[in-house]
């Protein structure tokens, strides 16, 4: 039997529980989710996703005279028994074995998640609500690492119950069980540590490799190389942020490179370099060889060379000659003192703050389990000992209410863990809150990506090397963030009620208050990063354990309306790095930001998409915060980043993107095509919006404007919907097949096709669901619409109409098909209605992504078309239903991912709302007839925005709104 649909933003119950996980935790500060069970999942703390981390962290009660002492958790979704890590070994150091609450259920009030227990044998019910602080304007308290649980026990007897809460963690701080780690007590708790460990941390800038050598003579022949030489250098790939690939650039080819890079050494002495490699070797340091190895040794440690090598403190360029040997993957290298001359002190390691990448993440840091209960009990020795010793002796205490009280052990290994224990007294029919607060202090990191990764001589005396998160700029200690939190609990909590229940106080159709409010979990999850100094950054979304597609990538980034609204602060930040740091004197932009964010190396197309969608977002930064003076200051730049892209993809001032142009697939359009040139008539009317401002020559983006849309609604209009036309031969362009590209290689099958159907990778005469997007962005960015609005309304129905599938069990994709598939439905970013669909169309074009739904969804609503929006909008939700896909983890290139905050635009496109804060005018022009309700969040303030018996309305509920005047269109 089909299972019964749930109703939106409602409860999850039974199988919708199975993979609810509710991100807890700041902004660029980590994350722990509260799932649907009550348990503690996906801990990421040491700023990188761990989406398999559910370390034995559990509460429990204990009822005097009750049959049974429980975990406070409902029953362990089934999933979990098999399938994942280690579940073929037993699922040890897990609670699922003891025994828990009968029933649970799970409803979400963004950004509280609220947890209900029930049990016929157990006298006491909880309601359990796990949160953190959420407050619109409010960047700083939402970036806080920290994370709020209460547990409200409630007597449902008649008779007055006794009995003890109790909350316990192992220390998942450590980097495995066999690592030192301490659990030392704190006021109202414990606290779990593990030293920052970093004697075998990898510190080498970026990678480069040559061009493949015939090797004669033998490889210890190799004469020097050194990076100033012309090699044809290219940046080598990075994985784990210390192996650089030779395999994936030259298959299994015969021969050798060089592969150098350069290191910055704390302290003089000796180094012992871990070589890892298949063939022979040279090695070179400051051009002076080192070393040769004929093959690889260390038996005990395969395809591991270990050199000695002396290094004074400061910068060395360090150039390997690597045997290819026909495979030849690469060269891994980190670095270690030599075990006979470690001194009796501590070694000066090359830590992360002074030079460091991302395989270096931090294990150290603390974390603080806490509650501001009276009479709390802490015990900081759990029973030492083999196999499950510990849990076995602990659960032991607990089935009889044993409140145990130790101080950490004086000698030997610590503690496995700690636990607090608070005894409490419910009179009939009574409840008692319990609190649990949790905080974390990782103050380091190793991530450090980009080019360019400076030296510390070359840096600024604030400047670190590698990524820094901005709480530990504010707090130098775990004591102060859990002060902090103790201190301003009740404040953060009342605050955040007040915005959750402003939010939810709205008349807006349920299935899009669960849309936006699952995808603001984005936010707190670790996708996005802050650091030191308060900027933004983002990966695109998160792999199981590092990040997916760096750098805060403007044409994903470009979908996301939420942080604009919510904490405009933030999002400014953004356009700053965009405009002031990654474009050059040329006006192009690199659209991936390096970590720490610095000016990167400028060796890759700019992305279209990417770079137009900033220009019209600083015109909505601008209208939104009212600072017309941040405005200006950009405002040179925005000219040149727009001259750029006219010179670059549109050199015969068509109106039109002519020349190849890299975009969000990955790959680059040939000739013009209705997506990116409605991004181009976007950027073309918010430059001379802002141009006017500035007293600026507008005339020929006024021009090229005219041009394009008259050319849209000509040339790239067939009646139906926006095409592609893809000339590829006189662009003053380079051959598709030897042109720079990220993932085009031309094989002599793709050769064939190129003759034939053109280069590879295009849609053609595709119906593409992102085909008028720019006019979407502009609309969404206070620029007033860039096409005709009937064509538009007819492109948008095309896309319903011919990629809106209910059921995709016929529809074949080869492409990446977990994001929807089977009898699922969805919107397909393409299909071909009047055939000429190409061999190969480009990549994504067969795959269902949330973040292209919201947006086209939003987009219809705006037109009018309200009841093919809100269904595009229920099918993606009915995905993410609880049964099958976590519902606060729209995936796409990764968890979390941030295409999918496109669905905050639904808010606009519903409400018809907009402030421009400019002009101090509300305009309110809804989509749907009669009253209605809707959330308003403005830089200064945030309230509700509608129409009462006819005549609209606003209500400040935080900080103020100035209106002047309210322009209210039916």
């Amino acid at each position: 039997m089909p299972a019964a649909r749930r109703s939106y933003n409602g409860s999850y119950e039974n199988e919708h529980l199975s993979q609810v996980a509710f991100p807890m935790g700041g902004m660029g500060a980590g994350m722990i989710c509260l799932e649907g069970t009550g348990s503690f999942s996906h801990v990421s703390l040491h700023h990188k996703p761990e989406i398999f981390n559910e370390p034995l962290m559990f509460a429990v009660l204990h009822v005097n005279g009750a049959s049974t002492t429980r975990v406070i958790e409902g029953p362990v979704p089934m999933r979990k028994a098999f399938g994942a890590s280690n579940t073929g070994t037993g699922l040890g150091y897990r609670s699922y074995g003891l025994p828990r609450f009968a029933k649970a259920s799970f409803t979400t009030r963004f950004p509280f998640g609220i947890v209900q227990l029930t049990d016929k044998t157990m006298p006491v019910t909880v309601e359990l609500t796990g949160w953190s602080p959420f407050v619109p304007g409010d960047a700083d308290n939402a970036s806080l690492p920290a994370a709020g649980m209460e547990y409200r026990l409630r007597n449902r007897t008649n008779k007055s119950v006794a009995g003890v809460f109790s909350f316990h963690a192992w220390n998942f701080m450590r980097a495995n069980d066999k690592a030192a780690g301490t659990v030392s007590p704190m006021k109202g708790g414990f606290l779990l540590g593990a030293p920052d460990t970093h004697s075998m941390s990898p510190y080498v800038a970026s990678w480069q490799i040559s061009r493949l050598f015939p090797i004669a003579g033998g490889i210890a022949e190799a004469p020097c190389a050194r990076l100033a030489d012309d090699l044809d250098w290219k940046n080598a790939t990075m994985t784990r942020g210390y192996y650089a690939n030779a395999y994936e650039r030259f298959g299994a080819a015969d021969g050798f490179v060089y592969i150098g890079t350069r290191v910055c050494v704390a302290t003089a002495g000796h180094w012992v370099f871990s070589i890892g490699h298949d063939g022979g070797m040279r090695l070179f340091v400051d051009g002076r060889p080192t070393v040769a190895k004929a093959e690889r040794e260390s038996p005990h440690r395969p395809g591991r060379t270990e050199v000695v090598a002396t290094m004074d403190a400061g910068e060395h360029e360090i150039m390997f000659a690597f045997e290819l040997c026909g495979f030849g993957w690469g060269v891994s290298l980190s670095f270690g003192l030599p075990p006979d001359i470690v001194p009796q002190e501590k070694p000066e390691y090359p830590t992360p703050d002074q030079w460091g990448l991302q395989a270096a993440a931090s294990t150290g840091g603390q974390f603080a389990a806490f509650t501001p209960s009276s009479g709390v009990r802490t015990d900081c020795a759990w029973f030492r000992g083999k196999w499950f010793d510990s849990l076995t002796m602990l659960w032991k205490n607990l089935t009889v209410g044993k409140i145990q009280t130790k101080a950490p052990f004086a000698e030997g290994k610590s503690s496995d863990g700690g636990s607090f224990y608070v005894p409490f007294k419910l009179k009939a029919r009574a409840g008692q809150t319990i609190r649990v607060l949790l905080a974390w202090h990782v103050p380091q990191s190793g991530l450090c990506l980009g080019d360019g990764v400076m030296c510390n001589c070359k840096r600024g005396p604030k400047e670190p090397a590698a990524y820094v998160p901005w709480y530990a700029t504010r707090f130098n200690d775990i004591h102060a963030v859990a002060d902090y939190w103790r201190t301003h609990y009740d404040t953060l909590r009342a605050r955040s009620k007040l915005f959750s229940d402003c939010f939810y106080d709205t008349t807006l159709p349920p299935e899009v208050v669960e849309a936006v409010a699952a995808n603001l979990t984005i936010l707190k999850s670790p996708t996005v990063l802050r650091q030191h100094d308060g900027r933004l950054w983002g990966w695109e979304g998160c792999c199981d354990t590092e990040g997916c597609c760096s750098g805060s990538c403007t044409h994903v980034w470009n979908y996301a309306q939420a942080l604009c609204h919510l904490f405009p602060n933030l999002e400014r930040t953004l356009r700053e790095t965009e405009f002031l740091v990654n474009q050059d004197d040329r006006g192009h932009q690199t659209f991936r930001a390096s970590l720490p964010i610095r000016p990167p190396a400028h060796n890759f197309h700019a992305a279209a998409d990417g770079q137009l969608g900033g220009i019209m977002k600083v015109h909505r930064e601008w209208r939104i915060s009212g600072d017309t003076a941040w405005m200006k200051n950009l405002w040179s730049k925005v000219k040149q980043s727009l001259d750029y892209c006219i010179a670059t993809w549109d050199p015969g001032h068509t109106g039109t993107l002519v020349k190849p142009h890299h975009n969000t697939y990955d790959i680059e359009f040939w000739g013009a095509d209705g997506m990116c040139t409605s991004f181009y008539l976007g950027a073309l009317a918010a430059a001379i919006r802002m141009g006017r401002e500035n007293d600026a020559d507008v005339i020929l983006y006024e021009e090229l404007l005219a041009k394009g849309k008259k050319a849209m609604e000509t040339t790239l209009w067939n009646g139906e919907f926006f095409f592609q036309r893809i000339p590829w031969t006189g662009l003053w362009a380079a051959d598709p097949a030897t042109a720079q590209s990220a993932k085009i290689n031309y094989t002599p099958e793709a050769l064939a096709l190129l003759k034939k159907e053109g280069p590879k990778y295009q849609y053609g005469n595709g119906c593409l669901s992102d085909g008028v997007i720019g006019d979407w962005l502009a609309r969404c960015s206070g620029v007033s619409p860039v096409l005709d609005t009937a064509k538009t309304a007819r492109h948008l129905r095309s896309v319903f109409a011919h990629n809106f599938r209910k059921d995709l069990s016929d529809h074949a994709n080869p492409q990446r098909s977990g994001y929807a598939f089977g009898q699922e439905g969805g919107l397909l970013l393409c299909s071909w209605p009047r055939g000429g669909k190409l061999s190969l169309p480009f990549p994504y074009s067969e795959e269902v992504w949330t973040g292209i739904e919201y947006h086209v969804a939003a987009h219809l609503i705006m037109m009018g078309r309200m009841r093919e929006g809100l269904r595009i909008v229920r099918t993606a939700r009915d995905r993410y239903d609880g049964r099958y896909r976590n519902p606060f983890n729209e995936y796409e290139c990764g968890h979390w991912y941030v295409r999918a905050m496109s669905s905050y635009s639904l808010l606009q496109a519903l409400s018809g709302a907009h402030y421009d804060a400019v002009s101090k005018t509300l305009h309110l022009q809804p989509a749907m007839t009669g009253d209605f309700k809707a959330f308003l969040s403005t830089a200064t303030g945030f309230g509700t925005v509608g129409v009462r018996n006819g005549k609209p309305f606003l209500k400040v509920v935080s900080g103020r709104i100035d209106v002047t005047r309210i322009e209210y269109r039916q």
